[in-house]
């Protein structure tokens, strides 16, 4: 779902998730080193980003700014975007077995509700650090 704002806390204020985009934000913000910022292609992709990918050699440009982890809003729940080789959803694999089916996509953790996100908590900790070690600071 996109969401024109004008910046992160834009973004948030815009979202019918805020609580659950905050608390995401900031337990993505106490696990990485990546710099924080906000990206939007202008048409199909707003997020609170951490990280580039260009940084990590991809080579879409419309995408280059995007974060290696992007949190944004969907119609029906928050989702933790990692863009690691390509958003292969690898890292997110290893997690298979400790996360519900219905949370997980391809390269992204569906956030449904605060319950949710403190159910997973640990879970979703671990899958931001092994983002952090794998990418460039």
């Amino acid at each position: 779902m996109y969401t024109k704002a004008k910046s992160i806390e834009d973004l948030i204020s815009k979202s019918p998730y805020q609580e659950v985009m905050e608390k995401v934000d900031e337990m993505v913000s106490s696990n990485t080193n990546l710099e924080r910022h906000y990206f939007d292609n202008g048409k199909t992709f707003s997020a609170i980003s951490y990280g580039r990918i260009g940084d990590l050699g991809r080579k879409n440009y419309a995408y280059a700014d995007a974060g290696v982890i992007n949190i944004n809003t969907q119609k029906n729940f928050v989702g933790l975007y990692i863009w690691v080789n390509g958003g292969d959803g690898k890292i997110i694999e290893k997690y298979a077995d400790q996360l519900p089916k219905s949370a997980m996509g391809k390269g992204c953790i569906n956030i449904k509700n605060i319950e949710f996100l403190n159910k997973y908590e640990d879970i979703i900790k671990q899958v931001i650090l092994d983002v952090d070690k794998i990418t460039i600071h």
